[in-house]
């Protein structure tokens, strides 16, 4: 494991806008510059990091994250080795989607039989990267809004079987945990309807993936646990907290740059 102090930027990139953070530090890493660029893509990428530039010298490596928004996901269960879950995953998506212009990864689960599948559109991927390499800073990785969040939070769950909601800008990520382990993901926009009307559709989704899974544990609604990027009080963090929902700060290592219209 290298000891030399952490010195990078985490660009998470969304079709809508983008966000660079130059992250420096070994064990506590700490934002020490931001900027951000509207507009998706390779010309976001290119703005922000001239403006980031006129700062300082830029790092030269970055971590490419991408926001929820740009990602399609699903959970694989496969018994196989890697090479063939992400050639199943990738089959999936090209039916589902009809394209087969994309870059799809898989990440083994806990659980060791489920993966979570991550499809990015791969020319604009591309464009991303190639944007960065123009500003002399070099992409190490690409993942996604998703999977680094999940590392995060899964320690802080309790109950092996919860609902996790993720809270975005326009609507949350839903994380079904069973036996610890992701077994169904799905999303839920924030429409123009009531907080409780928003609030019910989540709490439908836990109990449909409880009786898809089978759990006897949690056979109805399982236990939600819902995860903010902000500890100040809302409206909608008021209301979870009336059904009973648990709700914890999630500080962000990269601020939110949009959610799955």
């Amino acid at each position: 494991m290298s000891l030399l102090p952490k010195n990078e930027l985490h660009m998470l990139v969304s079709e809508s806008a983008v966000k660079v953070d130059h992250v420096v530090g070994w064990r506590t890493p700490r934002v020490v510059a931001t900027e951000s660029a509207a507009g998706g893509g390779a010309s976001a990428v290119t703005t922000a990091l001239v403006l980031l530039a006129k700062g300082g010298r830029l790092p030269r490596k970055a971590r490419l994250i991408v926001a929820d928004q740009s990602a399609y996901y699903r959970i694989v269960t496969h018994r196989g080795p890697t090479s063939a879950v992400l050639v199943d995953a990738t089959q999936q998506f090209e039916r589902t989607l009809g394209t087969a212009d994309l870059s799809v990864s898989v990440t083994l689960m806990p659980s060791g039989t489920r993966w979570l599948a991550a499809a990015l559109p791969g020319a604009w991927i591309n464009a991303c990267v190639r944007a960065a390499t123009d500003q002399g800073v070099k992409v190490t990785s690409v993942t996604t809004e998703l999977c680094v969040e999940l590392d995060r939070v899964r320690p802080a769950v309790g109950n092996p079987a919860s609902l996790l909601v993720l809270l975005r800008e326009r609507g949350s990520m839903l994380v079904r945990l069973h036996q610890g382990s992701p077994a169904a993901i799905g999303w839920e926009r924030m429409g123009s309807d009531s907080l409780d009307n928003y609030l019910a559709r989540i709490d439908a989704f836990g109990q449909r993936s409880a009786m898809d899974l089978g759990d006897t544990d949690h056979p109805s609604a399982p236990p939600v646990v819902v995860f903010s990027p902000t500890a100040e009080a809302s409206p909608l963090l008021t209301r979870c907290r009336q059904r009973g929902w648990t709700v914890l700060s999630l500080r962000p290592t990269l601020a939110a740059a949009g959610a799955p219209a």
